[in-house]
């Protein structure tokens, strides 16, 4: 269709005029015309409409535009055939109105409003005017869904013709070729294009001729079909046996149109039929010459039987046995299985090889092994049975499995894995524990089968290019004995490995060590890890300063748990902030920052315990830090740094990548934080200390100051004005005056030296200074009744902190009751009571309300006693109402029992990390009353001290070089009954807590534990006390006594043995077996094996190794 010229100015009248519109009408398809000027649609003819109508369940619109909102109604779809849609703008005639572009043959798809689905294809022309001009276009537009679906049922068919490996080929009615497949292709050596046009009877030459080719023709012709086999040729002349099917194709009038021939070759089942008639004939000389018996079974008679089968049972030829009845030929304790096995090949099973006894015709019996197999025949089911003589197996294989029995024994002795290879690094032997470690390496399950045969290299391909096939090839090539450790690929486990060369390759033993080197590996962290809590310990005793101290620990803390980072936080005054206070790997200028909140940090004083995370940016308990994002933390934990009042802070630390921290790495991390604790808390309270003394000698100075020389100053003028007066009664009331003012000045004086003696005052009893100090106030103030009660008891002996520090709170109390209260009577009070030290100071004066209690002018006051209470880690009560008088009450725990002991409790050290122990003996050396008379890092050593030295109390570590540390609490309580142990242990494992308990320990503690809790514990075991509950110590009272029960019931079971069965069991744990206890105890093997038994019964195990192991366990034996 082709664009048109001349109509001018475009109208249906024109259309009309020139002839177009009939002709458009009578078009076999849809023809619409649109103006170009309106896009409206001028002329369809009834095809198109019906088309339009199909598509669309709205009326047609008469513009083009109007089909775009149809079409975004929903009411019909249009795409292109790459499954775009087709828009508006891309429709042909739209096109061709617009550019003048001429479209033929465009196909796209549709679905139509109900839903049908089909295929389009259009053409599209221009209509120009006179001058050129585009006023209209022409859209045809055929629907060729059919056309299509036709067309892709001729590709399939074609394919599927295509693709069919027989030949299939067609011809017109005159035998010339119309089609001809692959599989002719392939059958006869003709392409399509060379077949095609030609006689099939000249491309396909036979072998037979004209005469039975026109029989051939005849039949077909007739009965419109042929079938037969025969034999044509290939292109090449080679010959192609085939079953060739033809059939005449008929026309509508059922005259013959064509033929269609399908050939397949049937040379592969000739030559099957042949091979198997030649088989049939190998099996028949095979059964006459087999030398196991074959016969067939029919109805329960013999109905063939080999020559082999006559000389099994003695008869003279196979002829003598048909028809005998096949089980009289069995064993009367056979007949049974041999008859259940022949039903069931009956039934169509085959059955066996089972085992069973033949009888000969001289009466002997024969062991036989029997299968039985089904011969399906219609009418005559049949059974063939094969009979082979295995007595000479069953000989053999006894021999085998009594071989088998000993060298079992001597490979269920030996613990490790084994295997052997021969020169090609195949194995060639594998025991059960090898086997099981070849199919976890390989992680696939292997039998003995798989592996015999294969190399080592394909069966654990991860091993080739190590360092285990380094070793392998070097002991064979020098031809020595290797011994290593091999860490297998990927993070599997780590073996020890022996490999011994020899003439025929290497036999090799090897055990997994990873939980040995896991132990070994822990054990050395451990060690390293308190080491660095004793060596930071001796850092904070040393007091360099508390931000050295903090500097050193995070380098030590990051370079002993292998972390990139570590800090210690710090709560700031508040608690609303945070300071960074020490960090290690951190950016430059992190350390002092302040930031208000760190979630990990928070979390952690919140919860008052480590805290501990493997993936930061999965954790869901609180919200990762993005500071710890921005390093690249991944992993880390968290512990808090105790504080007086509340948490210091935190110590934390980090990695960069995942990692599982264990229960020993946190331990680590809590021990250096209480050192942390311990060397804040001393370096607060010598700061704290430092601040009440220097307000002490301030106060002290004020008061001399203020009253004293103010006195005094007084005084010289009162003498001065006596001196230059002349007698009389003025000049005696000056003297007066001058002697008021000196008895003031001589009794600040006083308070003054008392308080600066108590400084020196060490070896005075308290009793003997609390007096000093009362009659001190009594002198000042003798219009007072301060009366003292001091009960029989109260901190006796020398003054020590304790005392002393009480004795400046009681004396500040008496100095506010006697300048502010206006009172008449003040009373102390000083008493002890449950452990408790009490002090009070009373008074009957005017009384304040304690917020308004004034402090007194120059002295610490009120302030001053609170920091001397806290010190002591006591409280200090105040009780004041006007006009009802005022109570000071001081509370504390005395760490002590009432009773003090007259001298220093001797402290012996048993610990072999050298480090450990040094830190444990500077802790006692800073506390008085401890003398620590030895330290030693063995059992020897600690006998040593036991002897030469008294000991109160011994801190013993029970893993020693040299034995159990529990052994030594028997010998301590030899030397002093009155001697108590702390044991430390690195687990507090339950056996061996109790095992410590019952050995006579008094208590047991972690060794991570604080030193100032060790202390503490010695403290009160010094004191008499008891460090562990009587229900605690009873409960592993008889835990232990449960252990002891079952060693017990062992050491009996043993007892129960006779001498020759110790001797067995001595010679089973040497690695003899059965024949050879045997020879060496002059015993026969059964005797041998009755004594086993009889092992086994009395010690309740179910094997050798069983037994071995419980003997060697309880000491009974000794592996040689």
């Amino acid at each position: 269709m082709r664009g048109t010229r001349g109509l001018g100015v475009f109208d249906l009248q024109k259309i009309r005029g020139a002839g177009l519109e009939k002709a458009i009408r009578q078009v076999p398809a849809a023809v619409t015309i649109v103006e170009a000027a309106s896009g409206e649609v001028i002329l369809a003819n009834e095809e198109a409409k019906a088309m339009m109508r199909r598509m669309l369940t709205a009326p047609v619109p008469s513009r083009l535009e109007d089909f775009r909102d149809l079409r975004d109604a929903g009411d019909f779809k249009l795409y292109r055939p790459d499954g775009d849609a087709y828009e508006l703008e891309e429709w042909a005639v739209m096109r061709s109105i617009r550019t003048g572009e001429e479209v033929s043959d465009e196909e796209y798809d549709y679905v139509a409003a109900d839903g049908t689905r089909g295929t389009m294809r259009c053409d599209a022309s221009p209509i120009y005017d006179d001058e050129g001009r585009v006023v209209a276009g022409v859209l045809l537009v055929r629907d060729v869904t059919e056309e299509k679906r036709a067309e892709e049922r001729r590709r399939y068919d074609a394919g599927l013709l295509e693709n069919i490996h027989d030949a299939v080929l067609a011809t017109d009615a005159r035998f010339v070729l119309t089609a001809w497949n692959k599989g002719a292709e392939r059958m006869f050596g003709w392409t399509a294009d060379e077949a095609l046009g030609r006689s099939v009877i000249e491309v396909i030459a036979r072998d037979y001729g004209d005469e039975e080719l026109a029989q051939e023709l005849r039949e077909l012709t007739e009965t419109g079909r042929w079938r037969g086999e025969r034999t044509w040729y290939r292109k090449d002349g080679a010959p192609v046996q085939a079953e060739g099917i033809t059939v005449a194709l008929r026309g509508g009038r059922d005259e013959t149109t064509g033929y269609l021939c399908i050939m397949r070759d049937i040379g592969g089942r000739r030559e099957a039929e042949e091979r198997l008639r030649e088989s049939e004939e190998r099996y028949r000389r095979l059964v006459e010459n087999s030398p196991d018996a074959i016969a067939v079974l029919a109805e329960g008679s013999i109905a063939f039987v080999s020559p082999a089968g006559a000389r099994l049972v003695g008869a003279g030829s196979p002829g003598e046995l048909l028809g005998v009845p096949y089980l009289d030929l069995f064993h009367p304790g056979s007949r049974a299985a041999v008859e259940a096995g022949v039903s069931r090949a009956l039934g169509g099973e085959t059955v066996g090889p089972f085992e069973a006894r033949a009888l000969r015709s001289d009466g002997g019996a024969v062991d036989v092994e029997v299968s039985a197999i089904p011969i399906v025949r219609e009418d005559d089911p049949a059974v063939q049975v094969l009979v082979r003589d295995v007595t000479e197996r069953k000989r053999d294989e006894e021999a085998l499995r009594a071989s088998s029995r000993r060298t079992e024994n001597i490979l269920e002795s030996v613990t490790d894995a084994f295997y052997t290879l021969d020169h090609e690094w195949r194995l060639t032997y594998l025991n059960g524990r090898a086997l099981r470690f070849a199919s976890q390496l390989a992680g696939e399950e292997f039998t003995l089968d798989d592996l015999i045969g294969r190399t080592l290299w394909e069966t654990l391909p991860a091993t080739v290019g190590t360092s285990i096939e380094d070793e392998y090839r070097r002991a064979v090539r020098e031809r020595r004995t290797a011994v290593f450790e091999y860490p297998y690929p990927g993070g599997g486990p780590i073996f020890e490995v022996h490999a011994y060369p020899s003439e025929q390759g290497l036999s090799i033993y090897f055990q997994d060590v990873t939980e040995r080197k896991r132990t070994e590996e822990a054990i050395r962290a451990r060690t390293l890890q308190q080491a660095v809590v004793a060596d930071l310990g001796l850092r904070a005793l040393a007091n360099d300063g508390l931000g050295s101290l903090l500097d050193d620990t995070v380098a030590l803390v990051a370079r002993t748990l292998d972390a990139e980072f570590c800090k210690i936080v710090e709560v700031l005054p508040g608690g609303e902030e945070l300071t960074l206070r020490a960090g290690f790997g951190w950016q430059e200028g992190a350390v002092g920052s302040t930031a208000e909140t760190d979630p990990q940090v928070s979390y952690t004083l919140d919860a008052s315990e480590p805290v501990i995370f493997e993936d930061l940016e999965t954790e869901t308990r609180f919200e990762p830090d993005p500071v710890l994002l921005s390093h690249g933390v991944v992993s880390g934990m968290t512990v808090l740094v105790p504080g007086r009042h509340g948490p210091f802070g935190a110590l934390g630390a980090h990695t960069g990548t995942r990692r599982v921290f264990s229960v020993d790495d946190v331990n680590f991390l809590q021990a250096v934080a209480n050192v942390l604790a311990t060397a804040i808390e001393r370096e607060t309270a010598e700061r704290e200390l430092g601040e009440v003394r220097e307000a002490e000698r301030s106060r002290i100075a004020r008061d001399l100051h203020d009253e004293a020389l103010q006195d005094l100053a007084h005084a010289m003028t009162q003498a001065q004005i006596v001196h230059a007066a002349p007698a009389g009664e003025e000049t005696a009331n000056r003297s007066v005056g001058l002697a008021a003012a000196l008895t003031r000045v001589e009794q600040q004086l006083r308070g003054a030296i008392y308080d600066l003696r108590l400084e020196a005052e060490h070896d005075k009893p308290f009793s003997e200074l609390l007096a000093s100090l009362v009659e001190l106030h009594r002198a000042m103030a003798p219009d007072l009744d301060i009366r003292l009660d001091l009960r029989d008891g109260a901190l006796e002996g020398p003054l020590k902190r304790v005392g002393r520090e009480t004795l400046r709170i009681v004396g500040e109390a008496l100095t506010n009751a006697r300048r502010h209260s206006a009172a008449r009577n003040i009373r102390v009070s000083v008493s002890t009571s449950d452990g408790r030290l009490f002090a009070e100071v009373s008074d009957d004066g005017r009384g304040v309300h304690p917020p308004r209690q004034p402090s007194p002018a120059g002295g610490v006051g009120i302030k001053g006693m609170r920091e001397r209470a806290r010190a002591l880690g006591g409280e200090l009560k105040i009780e004041s109402e006007p006009a009802m008088g005022t109570k000071v009450r001081f509370e504390m725990a005395l760490e002590r029992k009432r009773e003090e002991p007259e001298s220093d409790v001797r402290v012996l050290l048993v610990e072999d990390h050298v480090a450990v122990r040094e830190a444990v003996a500077a802790s006692f050396e800073r506390e008085a009353g401890f003398e620590v008379v030895g330290q030693a890092g063995s059992l020897a050593e600690a006998h040593r001290v036991i002897d030469e030295e008294g000991v109160d109390v011994a801190v013993v570590d029970l893993g020693l070089p040299d034995g159990y540390g529990g052994d030594l609490i028997e010998d301590l309580r030899a030397a002093n009954p009155e001697a108590q142990t702390l044991v430390l242990s690195a687990s507090l494992d339950r056996a061996e807590t109790a095992r410590a308990v019952q050995s006579g320990a008094a208590g047991v503690l972690h060794k991570t534990a604080h030193l100032d809790e060790v202390v503490g514990a010695v403290k009160r075991l010094g004191a008499g006390e008891t460090l562990m509950p009587l229900e605690e110590v009873v409960g592993l009272l008889r835990f232990a006594g449960t252990k002891k029960d079952e060693a017990h019931e062992a050491h009996r079971a043993l007892e129960s043995l006779t001498p020759r069965e110790m001797e067995v069991l001595q010679k089973l744990a040497e690695g003899l077996d059965s024949e050879g206890i045997a020879e060496t105890l002059h015993i026969s093997v059964r005797t041998e094996r009755n004594h086993v038994a009889s092992i086994l019964t009395k010690l309740r195990v179910h094997s050798q190794l069983q037994a071995l192991v419980f003997a060697v366990r309880h000491g009974a034996v000794e592996i040689s």
